[in-house]
C-alpha cells in the first residue's frame, strides 16, 4: 500500500539528510534506551554474563548504526562516550565538564568544532568492554576519579525499578 515503511525520526534515520554541519553527542551505552526500549533488568556493571553479553551487542549495533556520522564530512563533529548516562547536555554540567575521551571533554570538543579550533571535534570512546572510560560517573552520581554529585539531575540512573524486576538478574 505505501511505497515507503514508516520509521519514527530517529537520528540514524534523519543523519543523512542533514545538510548543515552538526555536532552529534551520544552515549554509546545511553541508559534510557537500554532501561526503556530494551528493558534491561540490571545496572551496569553489576549485570550476570548474559546481561552484559547483551551491552556487548548493544554497543556494536551502536556502532553500525553510528556510522555514517563517523564516515562524515569533517565540518561534522561528535562526541560518542562510553558511559551509562542520558541527557548528557541538558543541566548536567559533571557530564558536559567532566567525562573525557582522550583528555578531552565534551564542552572542550564541542567548543573546538564550534570555533573551528583544532581537531578533537570528532571523538568516540572506547572500543573495549564496559565500563571503560574512568571519566564517566559511576551509579552513585560521582565521577570514578571525583567526589562531586551531579548538580542537578540526580536520578539518571535507574532508580524506580519495581520488586519484581529487581529480581530478574540479567
Amino acid at each position: 500500500m505505501f511505497r515507503h515503511q514508516f520509521t519514527l525520526p530517529y537520528p540514524q534515520y534523519i543523519y543523512n539528510y542533514i545538510k548543515t554541519p552538526i555536532y552529534v553527542v551520544n552515549s554509546q551505552y545511553d541508559s534510557i534506551i537500554l532501561e526503556t526500549v530494551y528493558l534491561l533488568p540490571c545496572t551496569p556493571p553489576d549485570c550476570s554474563a548474559e546481561g552484559t553479553a547483551f551491552l556487548k551487542q548493544y554497543k556494536a549495533e551502536f556502532d553500525r548504526q553510528v556510522g555514517p556520522v563517523l564516515s562524515s564530512p569533517p565540518q561534522n563533529g561528535y562526541f560518542f562516550d562510553s558511559c551509562y548516562i542520558h541527557c548528557q547536555t541538558i543541566e548536567n554540567d559533571l557530564a558536559w565538564t567532566g567525562v573525557a575521551i582522550n583528555g578531552v571533554t565534551m564542552a572542550q570538543s564541542f567548543g573546538d568544532w564550534y570555533f573551528e579550533r583544532s581537531a578533537n571535534t570528532r571523538l568516540k570512546g572506547c572500543d573495549t568492554d564496559f565500563p571503560c572510560n574512568p571519566t564517566c560517573p559511576n551509579l552513585h552520581g560521582h565521577t570514578n576519579n571525583a567526589t562531586r554529585p551531579y548538580s542537578s539531575f540526580p536520578t539518571w540512573h535507574p532508580t524506580s525499578r519495581n520488586a519484581t524486576e529487581k529480581n530478574v538478574k540479567l
